[in-house]
């Protein structure tokens, strides 16, 4: 692959592996009585696409083990699920090196580490990250609806939202 660089073309890659941590918060299940559904663990993922001056966009992949606590009167389980998460954004580099993104989750997948429960859904994120050297350090939030199920007992809609801190190396290659 050839790279071509010049002072009035402003485009290239964007290769931007993060890490951090991911706590969430509002989690519920719509089943009768309700539920409640939290976690928090590490989170790893990369972002992979194409800057265009101050314009960024591309595709957007992360990866966690997590242990998901699941309350419901007063009963409490906390099975561990693998879950992966595939999605596209769009967003902007600004001055005082301030980035902002917005994306669409196309696919988010809970796989049940110790069983077969498997959920599936979307949602949509929101970030800001400031760049300072070759590091960011950035903050996404995201919401989550799982809709899809396979071998699970409850198959009422799961709604999730979570804060992600993370510290990435945003590399522009080429431009």
């Amino acid at each position: 692959m050839v790279f071509l660089y010049s002072s009035t073309c402003q485009a290239g890659l964007l290769f931007e592996p993060y890490g951090g941590w991911n706590y969430s918060f509002g989690g519920t299940k719509e089943s009768t009585p309700e539920t409640t559904v939290s976690y928090s663990n590490w989170d790893v993922g990369l972002r992979l696409g194409w800057v265009w001056k101050t314009f960024m966009f591309g595709a957007d992949g992360d990866y966690k083990r997590t242990k998901v606590k699941f309350e419901q009167n007063g009963v409490t389980t906390e099975p561990k699920f693998d879950v992966g998460n595939i999605g596209v954004f769009l967003g902007a580099w600004l001055p005082l090196n301030l980035n902002f993104r917005a994306g669409y989750i196309i696919i988010s997948e809970w796989r049940e580490v110790d069983g077969d429960e498997k959920y599936r859904g979307n949602g949509f994120n929101l970030g800001v990250g400031f760049k300072f050297f070759i590091f960011a350090i950035n903050v996404d939030y995201r919401m989550y609806w799982y809709h899809r199920f396979e071998n699970v007992a409850d198959t009422s809609k799961l709604n999730i939202n979570d804060i992600l801190l993370t510290l990435s190396i945003p590399l522009n290659i080429g431009g």
